[in-house]
């Protein structure tokens, strides 16, 4: 199987008042965020002295909202006034940058100066994987059960 068919949703965003006002858009947002982050951990060239980056363009973040662009410049400002990315804008036509905050570290740096994001994906996949339920077996349970109750 290939881990890459999910995304990790840290429960920091759920349960922390501090993150109460996000909507729903920019949490999923953050978690593509955080997924695309640890390919850029991978590749040396995605990182500079303020930390690692992430290229994400407003219409790919459209797109994966299936909203408009203008809905997900909205969303990618919530973002930034939740202190969970920075944006850093380059020379005309180059794409942003985007310093992605990964609040599952427990040192959240809200100001990103030259430090490095952590991101223990190994660590949150095995966590995922233990968790995991079949939920394809419970579904089809569901659905005899409900065959054989509506059956004359």
């Amino acid at each position: 199987m290939n881990n890459d068919y999910f995304i990790i949703l840290p429960l920091n965003l759920v349960y922390e008042e501090k993150y109460a006002s996000l909507s729903a858009n920019a949490i999923i947002l953050y978690c593509l965020f955080l997924n695309r982050t640890k390919f850029s951990m991978q590749n040396k060239n995605f990182k500079d002295e303020k930390g690692v980056f992430i290229y994400y363009s407003t219409k790919q973040m459209a797109t994966h909202l299936r909203c408009s662009v203008n809905s997900a410049k909205k969303t990618l400002r919530e973002l930034e006034k939740a202190a969970l990315i920075k944006k850093e804008y380059q020379q005309n036509g180059l794409p942003i940058k985007i310093y992605v905050n990964d609040i599952r570290s427990g040192k959240c740096d809200t100001h990103f100066h030259q430090k490095e994001v952590s991101f223990d994906i190994e660590l949150a996949e095995k966590r995922a994987r233990e968790l995991s339920v079949d939920w394809g077996t419970k579904k089809n349970k569901r659905r005899k059960r409900t065959e054989s109750s509506s059956s004359f």
